[in-house]
């Protein structure tokens, strides 16, 4: 069997962090706001929470890996670039492209 080098298995690491079930942790960060939340609110919040979830799921796996490192575990463009094996230019487009489709997704659930 062959050594694998450092890049190597920092990729695998992602790789297995990555394949795991998506979610964004917004209850969690609720505790952060002052007062409680309005049930509209709340609602909104669940609502939103499933709705980034269904649209991690769907995303092709480079461009949730791209979006779950920048988002998620707040990576710099290079910093993802270096870990996926990407050009910060390609990792610039993912970014941009992914935007918009969540921003095109969340318009037509009607939560933005």
């Amino acid at each position: 069997a062959e050594e694998m080098s450092d890049g190597d298995r920092q990729k695998a690491i992602i790789a297995r962090e990555i394949d795991r079930e998506p979610q964004l942790l917004l209850d969690e960060l609720a505790e952060c706001v002052a007062g409680s939340e309005s049930p509209e609110t709340e609602l909104f919040r669940k609502e939103l929470t499933a709705s980034l979830n269904r649209f991690l799921r769907k995303l092709p796996e480079k461009d949730r890996t791209v979006f779950l490192l920048r988002y998620y575990y707040a990576g710099t463009k290079e910093d993802i670039a270096w870990k996926t094996g990407l050009s910060s230019n390609q990792v610039k487009y993912i970014l941009q492209k992914v935007r918009k489709q969540l921003a095109d997704t969340l318009k037509k659930e009607g939560l933005q």
